[in-house]
């Protein structure tokens, strides 16, 4: 899979638009998020105020035990998980405590130095302000798993399982451009036995409780959630808070999430759930019913403490099969002063995003390149694709001076770069050491800049 999107600062000319500028980043606790004065994060381990406390991919499947007896089965595959009880992220036997999980299902924390999974360190947010890790806060559990860990990919092994299947979660996030306030997570599915897996339902399960840090606590029992539908029929989940902040009556801002791909395909998503905490789905049977549900919760549900579940349609795994589950989380501030039908602006702003990255996803550019000067005979555009172990690069024509192309990670260090002379047409950059993540191509001659950003998985 390779996903290649135009990239581009606003000018100062564009204008604001109602998506946030809410900054995204990868640290070592999860994924993190902020906007001016509020700040918020996913896989919040010791958070309390979050825009979102938790989400995490459900797979349901009806398994035959060793005599005959069919019984449903629901995993969780949760790596950004707080401690809500909705998304338990502790195999399968509820029935157990958490003292008796973390004792049984042995985890491996996100920390590169501590094999052991016992060490807490801390995460830092954006504005500075210490996030410290929470040991009851765990991210996953499966039996006997090991995970691994690349800086955008996760690996659940997790055959030993009721339900048999290895899944390999990919996460993208954006710096700049169209992109910048949404989440790209990929889900990779395959199957590791000799026999079919299925039916089976996945959904994308979240607990949105938004809230911002350095305010007083404000209950999730105000929380809202409904759902939409974007131009290109994909549903969405979107909620927010309906607490007044005191910030001139506007509200905190949203939570979107969908499904961009199924096994069904691009529009593939048949049922949004909107349910509260105290919904009923303790047991594999209770949650195997909300995966398989058909039909979408249209009315708004809230204030109370709200979830949400986008599910696919059924599908069977083959034995050795790879099947692939996209979903985005899209943050979005509110438009900034009281106007007429704001929340359907908010709305709009935020299916615009969720169109925008499935556009992406699916290989359209969706804006055009501006850094550097341009005219209407200013050179062409930059294309950038991964071809094996190697980045191929079509350059901008009409430039007479030689260049330079660089290839730039999330954090702004060069990690590639490469000299090119006037006139060329094509380069290559060799991919072959770089993990999975997103990254920028970059071109600069004179005043010429062109950039485009690139990710894939390997």
């Amino acid at each position: 899979m390779i996903l290649t999107a135009l990239y581009h600062p606003l000018s100062a000319q564009e204008p604001a638009t109602a998506t946030s500028p809410v900054a995204m980043s990868v640290a070592r606790h999860g994924l993190l998020a902020s906007a001016p004065e509020r700040d918020g994060i996913i896989w919040p381990r010791g958070g309390i105020l979050t825009y979102l406390q938790g989400a995490g991919l459900w797979i349901g499947a009806t398994v035959t035990t060793e005599n005959g007896v069919d019984h449903p089965v629901a995993m969780t595959y949760n790596p950004m998980s707080g401690r809500s009880w909705m998304l338990p992220g502790r195999m399968t036997d509820t029935a157990l405590s958490d003292a008796e999980r973390l004792q049984r299902f042995p985890t491996l924390r996100m920390d590169d130095n501590d094999p052991s999974g016992m060490a807490l360190r801390a995460a830092v947010l954006p504005p500075g302000q210490p996030l410290h890790a929470d040991e009851h806060h765990v991210s996953v559990y499966t039996a006997g798993s090991i995970r691994l860990r690349e800086p955008s990919s996760w690996h659940f092994q997790t055959n030993l399982t009721p339900l048999p299947l290895d899944v390999t979660q990919h996460t993208f996030t954006w710096n700049d451009g169209p992109l910048k306030d949404a989440v790209l997570i990929v889900y990779e599915i395959v199957n590791p036995t000799s026999s079919p897996v299925g039916p089976c339902h996945a959904g994308l399960m979240c607990d949105p409780d938004i809230g911002r840090t350095g305010s007083r606590i404000y209950g999730a029992e105000n929380d809202h959630s409904r759902t939409m539908t974007t131009a290109g029929d994909i549903p969405v989940a979107l909620s927010w808070s309906g607490v007044d902040r005191g910030e001139y009556g506007i509200p905190m801002g949203y939570v979107a999430t969908g499904l961009i791909e199924t096994p069904s395909g691009r529009n593939g998503s048949r049922s949004v759930q909107i349910f509260t905490s105290t919904s009923a789905i303790h047991t594999n049977a209770q949650r195997w019913d909300m995966l398989s549900a058909k039909g979408t919760t249209l009315q708004d549900a809230g204030p109370a403490d709200v979830r949400t579940l986008t599910s696919t349609g059924p599908f069977t795994v083959a034995p050795g099969q790879r099947i692939r589950i996209a979903a985005t989380i899209v943050f979005a501030m509110p438009v900034l002063a009281p106007v007429p039908n704001g929340m359907d602006a908010d709305a709009a702003a935020v299916r615009k995003t969720v169109e925008a990255l499935a556009d992406v996803y699916y290989g359209a550019d969706v804006t055009s390149v501006t850094a550097g000067t341009m005219s209407a005979d200013a050179p062409g555009d930059l294309a950038a694709w991964r071809v094996g172990n190697a980045i191929h690069v079509d350059l901008p024509s009409g430039v007479d001076d030689d260049g330079e192309v660089g290839l730039i990670g999330v954090d702004g260090r060069t990690i590639l770069s490469q000299r090119v002379e006037a006139g060329a047409s094509t380069t290559s950059l060799d991919a072959g050491s770089l993990l999975s993540g997103t990254y920028v191509v970059r071109y600069v001659s004179g005043k010429t800049v062109r950039a485009r950003s690139i990710a894939f998985v390997r």
